[in-house]
């Protein structure tokens, strides 16, 4: 395994060197290698970045490389890689960010809301929407609602598909209790 100054790491296997940006893999001649191969490296990379010690850790591309593990459905990984991050560097939004989507992902929503406790007074909508979602997992409907109005406070007219789809759940919910 190498980094290098522009934020890349590359992996050799099967006699083939790799190269991860953070967001995508590449071979040497820049073509993107096939799903089986990109799995095998992205197992690959976990375990390198599990071992690298804490002075040749890149929080940036452990973050991305938790992101990708939460996008393949890899919720261990992403979730030892965010705790990694948040050990390094306890106030990293986009860590917490992470670690409580791969948590939600787990069934563990509590653990979740305590993920993002420390960091609920920030101006984020993407911490402010998992939390609320993860509200929402425990039913405590109201605190649930009044979190998702604050992201959508904050992003106003580009308020994202999930933030959306959580306000339509709390809005679903409250009908529900209005009617019973």
């Amino acid at each position: 395994m190498f980094v290098n100054q522009m934020r890349s790491i590359a992996i050799e296997l099967e006699g083939r060197k790799y190269l991860w940006t953070g967001r995508a893999w590449t071979d040497e001649r820049f073509l993107r290698p096939p799903a089986r191969v990109r799995a095998q490296l992205m197992r690959r990379l976990v375990e390198t970045l599990r071992r690298l010690p804490d002075a040749q850790l890149d929080r940036a591309l452990v973050i991305d490389a938790a992101r990708s593990c939460l996008q393949a459905g890899h919720l261990d990984d992403a979730e030892s890689l965010a705790r990694r991050v948040l050990r390094a560097a306890p106030r990293c939004l986009e860590a917490a960010i992470v670690l409580a989507r791969a948590l939600r992902g787990q069934g563990k929503a509590e653990e979740a809301v305590a993920v993002t406790t420390p960091f609920q007074r920030r101006r984020s909508s993407e911490l402010l929407t998992v939390r609320a979602a993860a509200l929402c997992d425990l039913e405590r409907w109201r605190e649930a609602e009044k979190t998702i109005r604050r992201a959508l406070a904050i992003d106003k007219k580009d308020a994202g598909d999930e933030t959306l789809e959580v306000m339509a759940r709390v809005l679903s919910a409250r009908a529900q209790r209005s009617a019973a």
